[in-house]
Order: C-alpha cells, then structure tokens, then sequence
C-alpha cells in the first residue's frame, strides 16, 4: 500500500465517460496520490471534467493515500476580474467542496490554465486561489517521514513576466527568488520530491543568467544526490517526455 497511486484523467479526446487509469510508479516512504488532468482540448472534454475528477476522487480514495496531490490546472481556463469571483459562486469553490470531499490532506500546485496572464497579473490571480482554495502559498516545502516534498511555481518566471524579454507562457519559469529558495530547501540534504506543473521539455533554461543557479536544471544537477523524483502534469498523450532527466 505504501507507494504513489498515480491517476491519468484523459480529458484531451472525447471519450464519452473518460478513461481512468491505476498504475503503481516507485515507491515513496509513504502514500501519495498524484492526480494529472492532461489535455483540455475539447469542449466536451471540459463538460466532463467535475465528473472525472469524481471518478478519480473515488478511485484514490479506495486506495487510502496519506495525501494527495494535484500537479497544477486545477481549472481549466481562469479568466476575468478576480473580484467577481470573490462575489459569485463559480467553478473555484466547485474546487474547494470537491477537495474538501477526499477527507485527506490534499496540495494543490498551480498550472497556466489556472492564470490569466496578461490580461489579469498573476499576483491577483494567485491572491484570489490563495483565499478560494486555502493555499499556503504558489511554492512551498514541507518534511514527511524523512522526505522533503518541494511544490514550485511553474509561472513565478519572467516567461510570465509580459514585460520581461523571456516572456513566452508556453514555457514554465521559476524566477529568481525561487531558485535561490529551492537550492536552499535541497541543501537541507533530505531526500526531496520536486512537483511542478511543467515537465522538463517545457521549462525554461538560462532564465536567470547572473545568478549562481541560472534555472531549474542547473539547482537540479548541484543536488542531484537529493533529488529522487521529479512530478508534473501539463503533459499531453502525444508528448514524449523520456530522456529529459
């Protein structure tokens, strides 16, 4: 039982009811679920998303995790003026009830379907998810058994900065306060699971030249005796991530 339960929800073709899928990856020193929405290109993939993401909330409760944890675009598409969802009920606190509904810790990471950039700053964005979905914050650590668990902020970067040289939204940046704060967490030494939205094949390189650790990959490669697993979402069924690390 002790392990990662992972749940593919395939929303990127329309299969009436979806396909839900189990499978058991290496295990972790306790039970963590790993729940990836993949894809969102059809409408009616988006009408059946509450209803997948029922059937893979019943799924991994039946297999009793300690935890659970959701790799980013939570939503799929936020848009508008972050104070109309503070005063109307929408698909946010459709979130909220939902997550409350797995009776078990569960971590939520951030995606790009769950911004607006440009058109709303992500710093508003981030402070309405914030107060709708009770985060503690866009990146954050904590120690479980011996492990440290690392949630990053894949739009935290300049390539979702729109006045930044490096913007481009289809890829994942850190930002530099994000990459001294990660070197920091894995010099602790602990053995460490990184969660970002964005695998590697989508995460910007050399985002912050100056500094002593220019992106992710060259944090990654000083602490690579810590570093002992690596999840994210975003990906589609067509993409190969393979060989990225």
């Amino acid at each position: 039982h002790d392990g990662v339960v992972v749940v593919g929800i395939r929303t990127d073709l329309d299969t009436g009811a979806g396909a839900l899928t189990l499978d058991a990856p290496p295990k972790l020193p306790h039970r963590m679920a790993r729940v990836q929405a993949s894809g969102e290109l059809l409408v009616r993939a988006v009408q059946l998303a509450e209803d997948r993401l029922l059937a893979a909330q019943a799924a991994i409760v039946a297999r009793d995790p300690d935890e659970v944890l959701i790799a980013g675009d939570v939503v799929h598409e936020f848009a508008g003026d972050p104070d109309w969802y503070r005063a109307h009920e929408t698909a946010l606190d459709r979130v909220a009830e939902i997550v409350e509904g797995f009776g078990m810790p569960v971590h939520l990471a951030l995606g790009n379907h769950d911004f607006d950039v440009p058109d709303t700053p992500r710093e508003e964005t981030a402070a309405l998810l914030a107060e709708k979905w009770g985060l503690e914050g866009t990146w954050w650590s904590k120690v479980r058994r011996g492990w440290r668990l690392i949630v990053l902020d894949c739009q935290a970067g300049p390539t979702w900065d729109p006045q930044h040289p490096l913007y481009d939204r289809s890829e994942c940046s850190l930002g530099a306060d994000q990459l001294v704060w990660l070197d920091e967490e894995l010099s602790q030494g602990d053995p460490s699971v990184l969660v970002l939205h964005n695998p590697p094949m989508v995460v910007a390189h050399d985002e912050d030249p100056g500094g002593r650790h220019p992106d992710l990959f060259a944090v990654v490669a000083a602490h690579d005796d810590t570093v002992k697993l690596v999840l994210s979402g975003h990906a589609h069924l067509w993409m190969d991530t393979s060989g990225h690390w």
